[in-house]
């Protein structure tokens, strides 16, 4: 039971000590731009984040961070560090994120290696389903002649994760275009 304890107290005072390591009295931060919660759809911009960090005894071109999420491979963001000072977030929320909450931070330090943590919170939601003919690419009632090609129809598409396509005469194939979010049966 003894061991239970100094082990608890133990614990208890390396997480307050942690806790106390992201404190930092001394750096200000300041977000000059954008908003630190953000909701966004899967696949679109977010509204570009710029954190500037004061009070580092850094240079203004020094880099003050310890560590961070990995925002590229996580959300598909950019992050890099400017004059300040200030850290920039931005680009398009990865388009095969599930819709959800997800917490990111920023630790910086100081010269005296005192931390100081930001967390950014994005709301992801996905987009809506839809699905539908682009009218002026083909038509969907068409007479061809044995070996003549079909004018290419085109079905335009958002939310899509995967689609199956069936009856489908034979010689006829279904191409699509993640880029353009259309699917075309040529």
């Amino acid at each position: 039971m003894k061991k239970i304890m100094a082990l608890a107290f133990a614990l208890f005072f390396a997480v307050a000590a942690a806790a106390q390591n992201y404190t930092s009295q001394k750096i200000n931060q300041i977000v000059a731009e954008g908003k630190l919660e953000q909701t966004v759809f899967a696949g679109e911009n977010i509204e570009q984040i710029k954190i500037v960090y004061e009070n580092t005894g850094f240079g203004e071109y020094d880099n003050p961070e310890f560590s961070s999420s990995d925002f590229g491979e996580n959300f598909g963001l950019t992050k890099i560090w400017t004059k300040g000072p200030a850290c920039i977030i931005s680009g398009k929320m990865r388009s095969d994120i599930e819709a959800g909450t997800y917490k990111a931070f920023i630790v910086v330090k100081d010269k005296d290696d005192n931390l100081a943590k930001t967390e950014i919170i994005f709301i992801v939601k996905e987009k809506g389903f839809s699905l539908e003919w682009d009218k002026g690419h083909g038509s969907m009632n068409q007479t061809v002649n044995a070996g003549d090609a079909i004018d290419s129809i085109v079905f335009n598409y958002e939310g899509i994760t995967s689609y199956g396509v069936s009856k489908l005469p034979s010689g006829l194939k279904v191409m699509l275009k993640i880029i353009k979010s259309s699917f075309t049966v040529l």
